[in-house]
C-alpha cells in the first residue's frame, strides 16, 4: 500500500495475516477468525526486499522465534549481519501500525477521521480477542 509523508517521502506498507475459522466457544454455534500469524512491514521502495521496520508473529511458521517480535534496519551488535528478533511484547494490530505511521512518521492519513476510525476498530478487536488479553 503506497503512503506519503508530509515531507513528501514515499513509504510502502506491506501486510499479511494468516487466519483460521474456528468455533467460538463463547457463543455456541458461532465461528470466529483466529489469527495464526501476521506480518506488517514498512519499506522505502516496494521492490526493496528489506523493510525499514517490520512486526512479525507466527509460532507455527517460525519455531525459533514464536513470540511477537520486531525487525529494524539495525544489524546485530556482533556484526554477523543477521536480523535481530526484538521482542515486541504482545500482539500488534494493523490499526496500531497505521496509527504509529501517521502519528510518528507523519504519513498523510487517507481520511480526516482516522483517529476515530482506528480507535473504534481497535476497541472492537480488543473486545472480542481471545489471546494476549491485557
Amino acid at each position: 500500500m503506497p503512503m506519503q509523508t508530509k515531507s513528501g517521502e514515499p513509504l510502502f506498507l506491506e501486510f499479511s495475516q494468516t487466519t483460521e475459522l474456528v468455533d467460538d466457544t463463547r457463543f455456541p454455534g458461532e465461528k470466529r477468525l483466529s489469527t495464526r500469524a501476521y506480518y506488517y512491514g514498512v519499506r522505502r521502495d516496494p521492490d526493496d526486499l528489506d523493510s525499514i521496520i517490520s512486526w512479525h508473529w507466527g509460532p507455527l511458521s517460525d519455531a525459533a522465534h514464536p513470540y511477537h517480535h520486531i525487525h529494524t534496519g539495525v544489524t546485530d551488535p556482533l556484526g554477523k549481519g543477521k536480523k535481530l528478533h526484538i521482542p515486541g511484547g504482545g500482539r500488534v494490530t494493523l490499526e496500531e501500525v497505521i496509527y504509529f505511521l501517521i502519528d510518528e512518521w507523519d504519513v498523510i492519513p487517507a481520511r480526516e477521521d482516522w483517529q476515530e476510525v482506528l480507535k473504534e476498530t481497535l476497541a472492537r478487536f480488543r473486545q472480542f480477542q481471545t489471546q494476549d488479553r491485557q
